[in-house]
């Protein structure tokens, strides 16, 4: 059986700490990208068990993120400018 993760995180300015809206958080090369919101967050899901994050803005250094299915929850990634 194949069980469905739901993956969810923040993204933040690493020297101002807030939230970044509108950046591209991409999934394992592709497999799904959405929009972080107003907040910074994300939500996305998939049955991997692996995963790989990526997430780019223009203006900021594009982050990688690896993780595990047990630490999909409270993700936050930091952007520097």
């Amino acid at each position: 059986l194949f069980c469905q993760t739901i993956i969810k995180g923040k993204i933040i300015d690493s020297e101002t700490k807030k939230p970044i809206s509108q950046v591209v958080v991409t999934l394992n090369n592709n497999e799904k990208s959405v929009l972080s919101d107003s907040s910074g967050n994300f939500k996305m899901s998939s049955f991997s068990a692996q995963f790989n994050l990526h997430a780019k803005k223009l203006g900021y250094t594009e982050s990688h993120v690896k993780f595990e299915k047990a630490d999909t929850a409270g993700l936050r990634i930091l952007l520097t400018k």
